[in-house]
Order: structure tokens, then C-alpha cells, then sequence
């Protein structure tokens, strides 16, 4: 094994050169999390801040079957659709990692993100560093892990002394298909759905759709140079890009928080972008994505409050396409978390 070493921020290259830990906290506290075993291992503390590595112990057989059944696929990722790459990362066994929160003496740090790794037993193919993690912390090897290293920044001017520690976990949400529906010749419908969680009945309504060009001037071209105007614009040359969608804007009664779900078109492709050096092929992979806003398009989807007028008016967006296309196909998908909130507290 190398040499252990952690750094603040979320990396597992041990082999980085950056600033040491002041101090290594071992606290190796088990803890069930709705059925799910997760392990608090250490905590590294920095000047600027702290790293906590933790993991989730993953049943083997479950893992095995998720990674056959889904091989052939993560291989070519491209090839899925929307709709079977949601269910694939819907049925990961090891799920993602949670949303963490962090307090020390009462006062929550500032998340810099965190890092994951796999441990998968019957893998030939050993990820190094997720080895190095298992031998360090005396994993078993014969069972699944992920494990997951979380850094963190104080909010205070100097370094607070490790007292008391409150870490609140949150499940970070998944996919779950809903159901679709196709427009009317006037672009309208009306469609009664039941939410996959809470049980409740919905009533989303569509009740226009227009036509739409992505402005030119947010378009890449060789005049455009990065900027924060144009950030989500791919600075590609000798490229023609499609610019036509289609909006539909509803209603949903009683309303849906914020982020919980989305509206899309079936067809969630669209077309790609062409190479003007060779117009019959595609432009490689680059292509593009068009967000919704109040002040224009800036996502193929999006499930929010647009603010206009009409506080309860939604949005969503199809994918671009180089002719003028109306879309009838789309579909709702929700985003549910599937844990409640979880609380660990524990002094130092």
C-alpha cells in the first residue's frame, strides 16, 4: 500500500503533494440508516478545514447482479435513452452519496463536495486508490463498499477546537419515470397523475405551446470568446448547430415543489450538431443544451416555477432540432428522495 496521506478537497490520489492534517480523529461508529450499514471512520483535521471519510457497506449478490445486468451499457452510455439511464441509476445498489452537513460546536461548515469510490469484490479489475481505502481502514474485502470522502471548510477566522460534531445526513434523490402524454392538434391537454410518494393526485394541464430559435446571439461562433454571458455555450468552430424548439407551458394542480420533477419530451435527443467540413456526419459529441428562464432559453428540460405574469405558469422544453418540429410525446419524471433526513451526534 503507499503512503496514507489525505488533503482537503475531494480527492483520492494519495499520492498528491498538498498540506498534511494537524490531527486524525478515529471514531470507526457504525450506524443503520433505514436498513443501509454506514461506517464513520475518520475525521482529518486542517487549518482550513476538515475531511471526513465514511462508506456504505453494499450487499455483494446485489451488486454483482446490478453490474451484469447493466454491463453492456455502461460501456456505451451515449446509446441510452433518458429514460433507461434514470432507471439505471435508479437501480444502483450503492445509490449516490448523501448530502452532508456538518456542525462543529454548533456552527455548520461550508461543503466543498465529495468524492466516491467502488469496492466491487468480484472485479478483477481493482480501482487502486478504492484498495488502498480498504486496507487502510480494515474493510472486508469480500463484501461491497462505497466509500466516500466529504471536505469541508470552517466558517470562523481561526481553527475551532473539535468538541461537540452533529452530522446531518440527507438522501440525494433519484428518477422515478411518470407517466406521458401526448398533445392535442392545438398543443393542450389535460392529464390526472398520481405522485409515486406521497399518493397525492395531480391534475397538470398544458395550456399552450410556441416555437421557438435559440438567439444568435448565444450561439458559439468564432467571434465568441468565454465570458459569463456565454458560459453554457461549447466554443466550437466549423460546427452548424440547430436552433429550433418547442415550449410547452402548464399548470399543476395542487402545485409540485421546486426540483421534485420535470417535464420532457420523449424524444430527448434531438438533433446534433453538424460539421461543416463534413456535412454528413455529426459533429463528434459536442451538442447542446438549451435552459429555460424567464428571460429566455439558456435546459432541453426543466420542471420550475417560470417567473412571468402568471405565478402558477410552468415550462419545459424540447430538445433543438435544425427544422421547426412540434413535439406531441412527453413525459414526467419525479425526483424523490427515497430516506428521511438522518441525524448523528457524537462528542470528540
Amino acid at each position: 500500500m503507499k503512503t496514507w496521506k489525505v488533503t482537503l478537497g475531494n480527492d483520492f490520489n494519495l499520492n498528491k503533494q498538498s498540506e498534511q492534517p494537524k490531527k486524525v480523529i478515529e471514531i470507526n461508529r457504525e450506524f443503520l440508516w433505514e436498513g443501509d450499514s454506514f461506517r464513520i471512520l475518520s475525521l482529518y483535521e486542517f487549518n482550513q478545514g476538515l475531511v471526513l471519510d465514511f462508506c456504505r457497506q453494499v450487499d455483494r449478490m446485489k451488486l454483482q447482479a446490478y453490474s451484469e445486468k447493466w454491463r453492456k451499457n455502461t460501456q456505451k452510455p451515449e446509446k441510452l435513452t433518458d429514460v433507461e439511464l434514470e432507471l439505471m441509476l435508479a437501480e444502483n445498489p450503492a445509490g449516490e452519496p448523501p448530502e452532508i452537513k456538518l456542525t462543529v460546536n454548533g456552527i455548520s461548515l461550508d461543503s466543498l463536495g465529495c468524492t466516491s469510490l467502488w469496492w466491487q469484490p468480484y472485479n478483477e479489475d481493482k480501482d487502486p486508490d478504492a484498495a488502498d481505502f480498504l486496507e487502510h481502514y480494515r474493510l472486508d474485502p469480500d463484501l461491497g463498499w462505497m466509500m466516500i470522502r466529504s471536505s469541508f471548510t470552517w466558517k470562523t477566522k481561526d481553527k475551532p477546537e473539535l468538541k461537540h460534531l452533529k452530522m446531518h445526513f440527507k438522501d440525494q434523490p433519484v428518477s422515478v419515470a411518470g407517466p406521458h402524454f401526448t398533445l392535442n392538434e392545438n398543443g393542450q391537454q389535460i392529464i390526472v397523475f398520481t405522485h409515486p410518494q406521497t399518493g397525492t393526485k395531480h391534475k397538470l394541464e398544458v395550456k399552450y405551446r410556441t416555437l421557438e430559435q435559440i438567439p444568435k446571439n448565444i450561439m458559439p461562433s468564432k467571434e465568441m470568446k468565454p465570458g459569463k454571458e456565454n458560459m453554457s455555450a461549447p466554443i466550437i468552430e466549423n460546427c452548424i448547430f440547430p436552433t429550433n424548439y418547442e415550449a410547452i407551458h402548464y399548470t399543476i394542480s395542487p402545485d409540485l415543489e421546486d426540483g421534485t420533477y420535470f417535464i420532457r419530451s420523449v424524444d430527448s435527443k434531438g438533433d446534433q450538431p453538424i460539421s461543416t467540413l463534413s456535412h454528413s456526419e455529426p459533429a463528434g459529441a459536442h451538442t447542446i443544451t438549451v435552459i429555460g428562464g424567464s428571460s429566455g432559453p439558456t435546459s432541453v428540460f426543466t420542471g420550475g416555477r417560470l417567473l412571468r405574469e402568471q405565478p402558477t405558469l410552468h415550462t419545459a422544453y424540447s430538445p433543438v432540432y435544425f427544422e421547426t418540429v412540434e413535439v406531441k410525446d412527453w413525459c414526467i419524471t419525479f425526483r424523490v428522495r427515497r430516506k428521511k433526513d438522518y441525524t448523528l451526534t457524537f462528542e470528540i
